[in-house]
């Protein structure tokens, strides 16, 4: 395929509108912005040192703008949930509440379902009682006392039935709204296997199958990498080698980036401009997933 850029923008902040929104104009070029629905027009439920002098995310007039600008809105799941598995710091006993973990993502929305799996004896389900009201937090609470112990590295994963509300209804909610929504952005960059079977029944290409580098020759939409665009990931000099890489080899890169924290304005002019100067094509995700589907197509004939 010839190169090609995607550039994807996470969380639908306001700032995704306000400050990268008319840079990408400035360069005739699109991108896409994935929404987590339940933040739709809402206060932003992130951190204030994240968020900035953004007081809103993106409502629909917003997402409207962006449709009718050639920009795709894809779906970041319906409550930012991480879709893979978390383990057990410690042993837990039996008629216990607080489950210490490695990170406390699961407890994000109380009434979730968890399956934690446990070393010798098998399946144990658990609900949260609470939502974890920071990122760094390693105990989870639950709704009801322990009906067994749990070991130390035991696997704590959301219930299939969470996992598909997360990603098939979002994709319900923006659809619902007017939005012919094919691609999906994984909260956290997580894809563990339950979502994985969820992704292809719903969704056409995944933004952020794995993280860093290139897609040299890709022939699954659902299996993309994405590089995260913030200084802190790419340097200038590394940005400027990334995008002749991506012209050197045809590939197809994809700009991950969160525009109310590491991705102002002025990091996504030097990477637009770049592609402007290498004749690298900027795209949407649904153009460049049809094609690698049409490329995997061409090279099995």
């Amino acid at each position: 395929m010839d190169p090609t850029v995607v550039f994807v923008y996470d969380d639908g902040p306001l700032a995704d509108y306000e400050d990268v929104y008319p840079v990408h104009r400035r360069f005739d070029a699109p991108a896409c912005v994935a929404v987590v629905t339940e933040w739709l027009g809402e206060t932003p439920r992130l951190p204030a040192r994240l968020v900035g002098r953004g007081t809103t995310h993106l409502d629909e007039s917003h997402l409207r703008e962006f449709v009718a600008d050639g920009w795709e809105v894809c779906a970041h799941g319906v409550a930012h949930r991480p879709l893979d598995a978390t383990r057990t710091t410690a042993p837990v006993p039996a008629g216990d509440r607080v489950l210490p973990v490695e990170t406390a993502l699961h407890g994000r929305v109380a009434g979730d379902t968890l399956r934690i799996d446990t070393p010798a004896d098998g399946e144990v389900r658990a609900s949260v009682a609470r939502p974890t009201r920071h990122p760094r937090q390693t105990a989870l609470v639950l709704r009801d006392p322990l009906t067994q112990p749990v070991p130390a590295g035991s696997t704590v994963r959301y219930a299939k039935s969470v996992v598909r509300e997360e990603l098939a209804g979002a994709k319900r909610a923006l659809d619902a709204r007017g939005f012919d929504v094919t691609s999906v952005a994984l909260p956290y960059s997580r894809y563990g296997p339950t979502a994985r079977a969820v992704v292809s029944e719903t969704y056409d290409a995944v933004a952020n199958a794995a993280v860093g580098g290139l897609n040299t020759n890709p022939e699954n939409p659902h299996e993309l990498r994405r590089q995260y665009l913030g200084r802190d990931a790419l340097s200038d000099a590394q940005l400027e080698r990334f995008m002749e890489t991506v012209r050197e080899r045809d590939a197809l890169a994809l700009f991950g980036g969160h525009s109310h924290a590491h991705v102002d304005a002025a990091r996504v002019a030097d990477a637009l401009r770049l592609a402007e100067n290498l004749g690298i094509r900027v795209t949407t995700l649904r153009d460049a997933a049809a094609d690698v589907r049409a490329c995997a197509r061409e090279n099995e004939e």
